[in-house]
């Protein structure tokens, strides 16, 4: 039997070294800072179109007219759909390609195409900072 102590291995993984945190519960991307996507943002959109009210004035008088629920929703389409012609806007036509390129809902897609640029570097701040420090 010998008396000396076995070999050091350098791949056993201890957790104390960066390699050795190889999980993927410490993967930056698997808790993401702003987990929403489009899908979910044009469901906000939707639901709070839906509470806004539309006054109409007459004279003095405040009427309610109703709520701005048509400007994001249409009854012939899903935001499955709305998602994939902000992906794909060649492949819809007819009615649902007037719909869905309309000036201002236009500019609400491209108003969520940009924000989801900023959630991407905002995402990316816990990667960026592990990238710098260690």
């Amino acid at each position: 039997m010998s008396r000396r102590s076995p070999p050091l291995s350098l791949d056993s993984s201890d957790g104390t070294s960066q390699r050795g945190r190889a999980l993927a519960a410490l993967d930056p991307a698997t808790a993401k800072i702003d987990e929403r996507g489009h899908a979910d943002l044009l469901a906000f959109v939707q639901a709070y179109a839906e509470r806004l009210r539309y006054v109409e004035a007459d004279g003095d008088v405040l009427r309610d007219v109703g709520t701005w629920a048509a400007f994001a929703r249409h009854d012939d389409l899903t935001i499955a759909d709305i998602v994939a012609y902000m992906r794909e806007p060649e492949r819809y036509g007819g009615e649902a390609a007037r719909w869905l390129g309309r000036p201002h809902f236009a500019l609400l897609l491209t108003f969520l195409e940009l924000l989801g640029e900023a959630r991407d570097q905002l995402n990316g701040v816990t990667a960026r900072h592990l990238d710098h420090y260690f």
